[in-house]
């Protein structure tokens, strides 16, 4: 015989409801677990009398702290990304020649995985690596380079030495 088992992990203010919701769900299922954050709300309790049994993880940062770390992430992403097109056309260097103010930005190329040599893709926008120099952290194509070597990614393009140093204003330290 299959044991069914119910997972719930309540939400806001769910100490006032959770008896119900537990009560419920056991009418459908064999054993129901409630995750709490062991704060003291009463939910764990209320939780236990209408007979879930109760886990209480490890961290208690209190209610909410999903919603906040979850959009401290998407602000955080979101100016990121924003960034490689404001602050990559206003600082950084640029050492190939182009119609344009992009630049090469390490502070964002590090926190954009790569998207702030930004003046790079525009010299070679095919190209899945932006960060042309061993120096330049270019994770998003360490990771086009993981997919190809799985044979996720095919036809992947890097610019040749030859070319890079053919679109360089200057001559620079030689490309990796």
């Amino acid at each position: 015989m299959t044991m069914r088992t119910a997972a719930l992990i309540p939400a806001f203010n769910e100490a006032r409801t959770i008896g119900t919701v537990v009560e419920g769900v056991r009418a459908a299922v064999d054993r129901v677990i409630v995750v709490d954050d062991g704060s003291s709300d009463g939910t764990a309790d209320r939780a236990r009398d209408a007979g879930a049994e109760v886990v209480v993880h490890a961290v208690n940062l209190g209610k909410g702290h999903a919603v906040r770390t979850g959009l401290a992430r998407v602000f955080l992403v979101h100016h990121v990304t924003w960034s490689v097109n404001s602050i990559c056309h206003l600082w950084g260097a640029q050492p190939f020649a182009g119609d344009d103010e992009s630049r090469n930005n390490p502070v964002v190329g590090v926190l954009a995985m790569g998207e702030g040599w930004h003046n790079n893709h525009h010299a070679f926008p095919n190209s899945a690596r932006h960060g042309l120099w061993w120096w330049q952290i270019d994770v998003s194509y360490w990771v086009i380079r993981a997919l190809a070597a799985c044979r996720l990614a095919w036809n992947v393009k890097v610019p040749d030495a030859a070319r890079i140093a053919e679109r360089m204003l200057r001559p620079a330290v030689e490309p990796a």
